[in-house]
Order: C-alpha cells, then structure tokens, then sequence
C-alpha cells in the first residue's frame, strides 16, 4: 500500500462548515505504526503497461498459481 492508513472523522462546526481531524490509525500485530510505511508485497510482480493494454493481469495470475501451491500440498 502507499501507507495513507490514517482514518478521519468529519465534524460540523457551529457556523455550519465542516472539518475533518484524523480519528484513527493502523498498526501491525506487533504495534507498529503503518501510517506513511508503505508495505512491501511478500510476493512482487511487476505490472507492465503492456499488460494493462492486452487485458493481462499478472498479479491475478500469479495469486492464482500461489493458492494451487498451498491446495495441492
């Protein structure tokens, strides 16, 4: 993700405008703060213009040959 994690709240003020403040964030299990860390993919595939043009989409694929992997064990 591009690690923009941090949730808002929207808030009316009396003279009727309206404001956002963050309200709550995401952590790891271990309590790490994830806001702005961008997570790395435990598996990358590269997406190449090319297969967006041709309807490819290798990250589908390869998830699908991953959970083949993980069935056939």
């Amino acid at each position: 993700t591009s690690g923009g994690v941090i949730g808002t709240s929207s808030y009316r003020l009396i003279d009727g405008t309206r404001i956002r403040r963050p309200s709550d964030g995401s952590y790891t299990t271990d309590m790490e703060d994830i806001d702005l860390e961008p997570r790395q993919p435990d598996i990358y595939v590269e997406n190449l213009l090319d297969d967006f043009i041709n309807g490819r989409d290798p990250q589908l694929v390869r998830a699908v040959q991953e959970l083949q992997k993980e069935i056939n064990q």
